[in-house]
């Protein structure tokens, strides 16, 4: 009984470290803030919810927005296309270069972290022309060079997790790489 105790507060004592970031860094800076708005200030004489009103009707908001959906609709999709591929490339080939690929992978986002592409936002600045031919795209870059490494190897580990009995069985049915990287692997990890 001690033996399954053990391992259901394993997960849990895992994540906490984050649910409590995301407590402190998350949660309570956000409830703060709603009740700061509410009080008067400098800005905000009344002290109302009026300021939200006044930042959503800037004229800078609507371009923002927009940009903020470029980059989304740009982004998510040729990561998720991208990093299935890659992982299963990486799973797929047994070659003694695996484990420094998986390095190769991680380096990016080791280095710049997620909040690069907002920093690119900031150097950038609101100065630009933001069309389908210039800084949009270098953002959306970033962005994907930024998260899509630490997702590869994410995906991998997941890929090598796969009973070796499933594999075999699909080989021995006579699924190529194709069909066993396709059928069976995108499937057992759906």
């Amino acid at each position: 009984m001690a033996f399954k105790t053990k391992y259901r507060a394993a997960p849990l004592l895992m994540i906490s470290p984050y649910l409590a970031l995301m407590l402190f860094c998350g949660f309570i800076p956000l409830i703060y803030a709603i009740d700061e708005v509410s009080k008067p200030s400098w800005k905000n004489l009344n002290g109302s919810f009026s300021t939200i009103y006044k930042i959503l009707g800037d004229f800078r908001v609507i371009p923002d927005l927009g940009h903020s959906i470029f980059l989304l609709v740009v982004y998510v999709p040729i990561t998720i296309i991208s990093v299935l591929a890659l992982s299963l490339l990486l799973d797929s080939t047994d070659v003694p270069g695996n484990t420094f690929m998986r390095l190769v992978f991680l380096l990016p986002g080791i280095v710049s972290g997620g909040i690069s592409v907002f920093i690119w936002m900031f150097f950038i600045g609101n100065h630009v022309n933001w069309n389908l031919n210039n800084e949009a795209w270098i953002i959306a870059g970033v962005a994907f060079s930024s998260g899509a490494g630490s997702w590869v190897v994410i995906q991998y580990g997941s890929l090598r997790s796969i009973p070796h009995e499933i594999l075999e069985a699909a080989r021995v049915d006579g699924c190529n790489r194709w069909e066993l990287a396709t059928k069976w692997k995108l499937k057992v990890r759906a």
